[in-house]
């Protein structure tokens, strides 16, 4: 019998020939590249479909309101070098905001394209709105959130329809939103990188440069600096966010100083005496345990729109504080909150700097409680608290499937095809035909800059919140000076203040009315 040949033996692994077993818990090299970018694709497909959502019927839904047109038209100023605003710029805000409303008009000639101007500032509002769900999802992973709990806040953020509506609008938190998440981003740096920290502090104070309500939330992006620096270099690295937020916002009272506006004086506008008006002498928005203020209207009117992402991120907020990793997202709802009940002015769009955070805090209050049993201790009290945990996320589940996911369907379905812009539209139709070139208006300023781009001279168009409030503009006659007013329902509520305002409407008769309720638009006839 000839011998039997034998195969060689296989090659001994290095370090000592035996295999090594894999490591539990860590998935498979080819496993985790086929997660990776299964997790890119949805991502991608995820902002695909919200940026789909967010422009359609964008320029006809929600109806164009005063703030909106005010913004462009300051934006247009730039672009024309006419200066910071339409008209005298008195420090009500910082400029970075409209500065940056100015670059994506002039660069991609928006003016031109888009159906009116406030149209042209809402295609730059989905450009931000693309920003700010990139950056939730990227600061949501460096929060050490699942990819899918991170897609999940991003759905949230992308697909409520009160975060629709207020993020289609031209205002300035919606161009500060970007800058404020990428700071939160670059303060939870990988490599704790000092840099990164510095780079944050630029964004957070261009946010504020932006709005300047931004600034608020200042704690909570210390405090993020601090829960996720060295502790080798985290003191210094609190000082620095400090010191380059400091010098970055620094850059509007330098500009006022520069300008001879910084303090009150005869002849003069100034940001003291702005900031002085703004903080103490605004009419506020009443109590907000007072059922007939206005703060507590304003809030009714955004659960009216959605209930759901608004209501679940702030009662995630007192429970995510104990969560370390969740600590500075909370701080930053509860500040916002807290700001809601001192019993100040309250703006229609200050919900916008609450949402992304809420949303952060819905998904990660959710994973947090899924996995409530690696973070108890003994495991007695594992048993009790993590079944009827993991219980009440399901039910919280098929609730939202029940519930949610249909109402937003049908309020996201409205957003996209309702026009509620048709009173507005209409009216500028109107006067484009009706009213002679050489007439003084006084319009809503959400018109303002298409009355002005249609040849009408900017002297003649009078932005009625300017009319009695702004000694530059002068009518040789006073209100029989006027020819035609422009007015929208929310205009009425403001008459008191306004005196000049009021007898013009006085003395004049309707000649043309477009729409119903708060989207009615109305053209008066001024009768001297």
């Amino acid at each position: 019998m000839s011998p039997v040949a034998l195969a060689p033996p296989p090659p001994a692994p290095p370090g000592g020939g035996r295999t090594a077993a894999p490591t539990p818990g860590v998935r498979p090299r080819g496993r985790a590249d086929l997660a990776a970018v299964a997790t890119r694709v949805a991502v991608v497909a995820l902002i695909a479909a919200a940026a789909l959502v967010h422009a359609s019927g964008m320029w006809d839904f929600p109806i164009r309101v005063d703030d909106e047109g005010t913004y462009v038209a300051q934006a247009w100023a730039v672009e024309s070098g006419l200066g910071l605003a339409h008209y005298t710029y008195w420090y009500d805000h910082p400029p970075a905001g409209w500065l940056q409303l100015a670059a994506w008009t002039y660069l991609t000639d928006a003016f031109d394209r888009a159906p009116n101007a406030v149209g042209a500032g809402r295609e730059a509002m989905l450009v931000a709105k693309l920003a700010c769900l990139v950056l939730l999802y990227v600061l949501a992973r460096r929060l050490q959130l699942r990819r899918p709990t991170a897609l999940a806040a991003v759905a949230l953020l992308a697909f409520s329809p009160l975060a629709l509506e207020m993020q289609r609008r031209v205002f300035l938190d919606n161009v500060a939103t970007p800058w404020l998440l990428g700071a939160f981003v670059l303060a939870l740096s990988p490599r704790r990188r000092i840099d990164a920290v510095a780079a944050g502090a630029v964004c957070f104070g261009i946010a504020v440069l932006s709005k300047e309500t931004v600034l608020l939330l200042f704690p909570a992006f210390l405090l993020q600096v601090w829960l996720h620096g060295d502790p080798r270099n985290r003191k210094f690295a609190l000082a620095l966010a400090f010191t380059v937020t400091a010098l970055v916002v620094g850059i509007y009272p330098l500009f006022a100083l520069l300008r001879g506006e910084l303090v009150p004086g005869p002849g003069h506008v100034s940001l003291i005496g702005s900031a002085e008006w703004q903080l103490f002498e605004r009419p506020g928005s009443g109590s907000l345990f007072d059922p007939a203020s206005g703060v507590r209207g304003l809030i009714a009117h955004w659960m009216d729109i959605d209930p759901w992402l608004l209501a679940a991120g702030v009662a995630c907020a007192p429970v995510a504080v104990f969560v370390r990793r969740l600590r500075a997202i909370a701080l930053a709802v509860l500040i916002q909150v807290v700001v809601l009940a001192r019993g100040g002015y309250v703006p229609y769009m200050y919900v916008i700097g609450v949402l992304p955070f809420g949303a952060l805090l819905v998904a990660g209050a959710g994973e947090h409680l899924w996995d409530l049993r690696r973070h108890l201790r003994p495991a007695a009290l594992v048993r009790r608290v993590w079944v009827p945990a993991r219980v009440a996320l399901a039910a919280a589940a098929a609730l939202a499937a029940l519930y949610v996911v249909p109402a937003w369907a049908r309020e996201v379905e409205a957003a996209t095809t309702t026009d509620h812009d048709a009173p507005m539209e209409s009216a500028e139709m109107w006067v484009a035909e009706h009213v002679p070139l050489d007439a003084t208006l006084v319009v809503d300023d959400a018109i303002w800059l298409d009355l002005v781009r249609a040849g009408r001279p900017r002297d003649q168009v009078i932005w009625f919140y300017k009319l009695d409030l702004d000694p530059a503009v002068e009518l040789p006659n006073g209100w029989r000076s006027i020819d035609y007013l422009v007015l929208t329902a929310v205009q009425y509520a403001q008459f008191d203040g306004m005196p000049r305002l009021r007898t013009a409407v006085e003395h004049s008769e309707v000649v043309a009315s477009f729409g119903e309720g708060a989207e009615q638009v109305t053209v008066y006839e001024v009768q001297p």
